[in-house]
């Protein structure tokens, strides 16, 4: 691999640019700041994209400067600007300082804040052949279809001074001119990319023969391109790691190349002469893999008191493709990978499957107890069916001493009276009276959803910063199969039920309750 070449170098290989941006001018301060922009370079055979223009009604005068309101005080603009000097685009890339202008309309430009490098140091980054996307850039980038490298500015969440408003109507603006979605991408708001697509080929076709121990691949060479120089980089990743590894020469447009062995998954990348990897393709070669089709069959029809249903049914062919003792192999492979990955799960208190009985019980509810144990900063239960029982069974493994420890149950379970003495809400009441009795350390709050129905219906551990989902209640949670896992979003599930904790409308303290219970009713969970 030879050394990385600049970016200016790097220029050198294209014929033009564009540069399309997006920016609000604020009325008050007379200032212009980038939304969004991206310099692409182009080879010279790239079409060129659509001229950002009113829509609608033809004007006399063409507008090449689209406007939106965005509030009083604020108008958004895009536009787009072709380049004959690819240096031209990079210039604005980089800009001066946080100062950038946008010569076809003399505007100059400024960040929202200091702007930082990813990657750092101008080394690009090769998005996927054929989807330019490998993640977040699949919607913020210009489509091609070649592979797309890519060097980004990044603002600050902070430093981008909109409300929430201007937000929504820049990001409509923006979705509708350029497609750039700023509510499904917020970090990409006040950020500015340079891209450039493969400068030597519009695309390459990699196959493998039936034996599956030769590749054919074809390069679809760029006008005035030539593919001479460049090497094939060919790697092979197995499930244990990776297979083969070699390259070789490209010596013309269509080439076959011997494989040491068939390969599971397959990366074919194209080295530049300049040592620069400018097209990137894995292809996932088929091995024991099952193909299902559906073939359409007769209509449904059902009547039901509600109405008659017409719906249409399949019946589903199954069949396999490659080697069964290649399939064998590889699913035994894949099947003690994947045991491996959900003990890894478990082990890290991600996920936990109980089968059901005594002893899943038992494990369940050491789990849990181990979960609150290591509440630190925060501690909240929300269970429709908490009960006296729940508290003692797991509120005195909470290890932290003064910890608030927050507990939700519902109206609907608590009003009933199982004993005929006591409400289940007074025997909740008077166990942690009890407990807090014992142990001033303890510090124990509960709230009560109000309502003939609960409100919420799943259950919920907040801890910390996690939050976990568990399958059943506490009070029966591993007696019957189910499953135990954190959540991916807890900050979402802890703001959730902090906002009915603190609503009154919602929740009454479990005191204030039991001095005034909700009446009888026939609500059900």
């Amino acid at each position: 691999m030879r050394g990385m070449r600049s970016l200016v170098e790097i220029a050198g290989d294209y014929a033009r640019a564009e540069v399309t941006a997006v920016w609000i001018h604020d009325r008050p301060s007379d200032e212009r700041k980038i939304a969004f922009a991206v310099a692409e370079l182009c080879p010279a055979d790239q079409p060129m994209s659509a001229p950002i223009v009113a829509t609608g009604a033809a004007p006399v005068v063409p507008r090449e400067l689209l406007e939106r309101k965005v509030s009083s005080d604020r108008k958004a603009y895009a536009s787009r600007w072709f380049v004959g000097d690819p240096l031209k685009a990079l210039e604005f890339f980089r800009g001066a300082g946080n100062c950038r202008v946008l010569e076809n309309h003399g505007v100059l430009l400024r960040s929202f804040g200091s702007l930082t490098d990813e990657p750092p140091n101008e080394v690009p980054l090769l998005l996927g052949s054929g989807d330019n996307a490998c993640g977040l850039y699949e919607q913020m980038l210009p489509y091609r279809h070649s592979s797309l490298r890519v060097v980004s500015k990044f603002s600050s969440a902070d430093a981008v001074d909109l409300s929430q408003q201007e937000r929504n109507k820049l990001s409509a603006f923006a979705r509708e001119v350029i497609g750039v979605d700023f509510a499904k991408f917020p970090e990409h708001l006040g950020a500015i990319h340079l891209c450039f697509s493969n400068p030597i080929i519009r695309s390459m076709s990699p196959a493998l023969s039936k034996e599956k121990r030769h590749l054919l691949v074809e390069f679809f060479e760029r006008t005035g391109a030539s593919i001479a120089g460049c090497t094939l980089h060919l790697v092979d990743h197995r499930l244990a790691g990776i297979g083969f590894d070699f390259s070789v020469p490209v010596t013309s447009a269509r080439m076959v190349v011997a494989l040491p062995n068939s390969p599971e998954r397959f990366q074919c990348s194209l080295m530049s002469k300049h040592g620069e990897c400018v097209e990137d393709g894995c292809a996932p070669f088929l091995h024991g893999v099952q193909i299902n089709m559906a073939v359409v069959a007769e209509t449904r029809v059902l009547s039901v008191a509600s109405g008659h249903h017409v719906i249409p049914t399949h019946d589903w062919q199954i069949s396999s493709v490659g080697s069964e003792a290649s399939s064998d192999l590889l699913s035994r492979l894949r099947s003690a990978q994947e045991r491996r990955a959900l003990d890894d799960l478990e082990k890290s208190r991600q996920f936990f499957y109980f089968p059901g009985g005594a002893d899943s019980r038992q494990k369940a509810r050491g789990i849990i107890r181990e979960i609150l144990s290591g509440a630190r900063e925060r501690c909240l239960l929300c269970d429709t069916y908490l009960s006296a029982a729940d508290v003692i069974e797991y509120v005195p493994f909470v290890q932290t001493r003064r910890l608030r420890i927050r507990m939700l149950g519902s109206n609907y379970f608590l009003k009933k009276r199982p004993d005929q003495t006591m409400s289940r809400g007074e025997q909740l009441l008077k166990q942690i009276q009890g407990l807090a009795t014992q142990d001033p350390s303890l510090i124990l709050e509960c709230r009560v959803l109000k309502g003939k129905k609960s409100p919420i219906h799943d259950r919920f551990l907040v801890v910390d910063r996690y939050a976990y989902l568990p399958g059943s209640s506490l009070n029966a949670i591993g007696l019957r199969a189910t499953t135990l896992f954190r959540v991916p979003d807890p900050e979402r599930i802890a703001a959730e039920l902090e906002g009915w904790w603190n609503d009154n409308r919602r929740t009454v303290a479990l005191e204030d309750w039991v001095a005034n219970p909700e009446g009888d009713d026939d609500g059900a969970e």
